[in-house]
């Protein structure tokens, strides 16, 4: 798994308990965020939020239903 290589995770969900129970069994290097991916302005926030805790977003993975 490439977070035990070093890699970073930000997770975007709108169910907060989620996030918080997958970035804690990920570790130190996840974080979550409560995005709603049909609010532009609540993903600008996440993004900057990410940016500013990883510095960079190399790679994206959108899994919507």
């Amino acid at each position: 798994m490439v977070i035990n290589q070093g890699g970073k995770v930000a997770l975007f969900d709108l169910n907060e308990d989620l996030i918080a129970q997958t970035a804690t069994e990920l570790g130190e290097s996840a974080t979550g965020f409560v995005v709603n991916v049909a609010d532009e302005d609540s993903v600008v926030a996440a993004i900057d939020q990410t940016m500013q805790k990883f510095g960079a977003i190399h790679v994206n993975v959108n899994c919507a239903e």
